[in-house]
């Protein structure tokens, strides 16, 4: 089985941990003095590295977004000295830039941490009730 087997489940855990995680978020942008937008395109850039990121980067994930608006985004990171430019248009994340990044993970991670997990009989009688459903479903 391959990781892109996956994705359908990694996009459908995410968007349901992005309705939690988004107060937290947009608290976090607005001590920092960024936009969501433009956190939400900075938590993206370390999976790019070590090459730099510009729009055409980002349109190769989101062909649908406009390219103006990554640009836009990409230049109030830089504005805010987050982002340091290379030729071509492109950027590198600089130190500020991890800084700011690695306090919105943090932010993230203790808003997940607080979630509380059901004990293990509570899962497998969710598990039970879920296939019950699903069968129900598909007969």
């Amino acid at each position: 089985m391959k990781i892109s087997d996956f994705y359908p489940e990694i996009e459908a855990a995410c968007h349901a941990l992005y309705v939690l995680i988004v107060p937290i978020l947009t608290e976090k942008t607005r001590s920092l003095g960024i936009s969501r937008a433009d956190a939400e395109l900075l938590l993206t850039i370390p999976s790019f590295e070590p090459n730099p990121v510009n729009a055409a980067t980002f349109r190769v994930r989101s062909p649908y977004t406009s390219e103006s608006h990554y640009n836009n985004c990409l230049n109030r990171l830089h504005q805010h000295e987050l982002l340091d430019p290379v030729e071509g248009g492109s950027y590198h994340i600089n130190n500020a830039g991890m800084t700011v990044l690695t306090s919105l993970i943090l932010a993230i991670h203790e808003c997940i941490s607080s979630f509380q997990t059901l004990r293990s009989p509570e899962l497998s009688e969710l598990a039970a009730r879920l296939k019950k459903l699903s069968d129900a479903c598909f007969s």
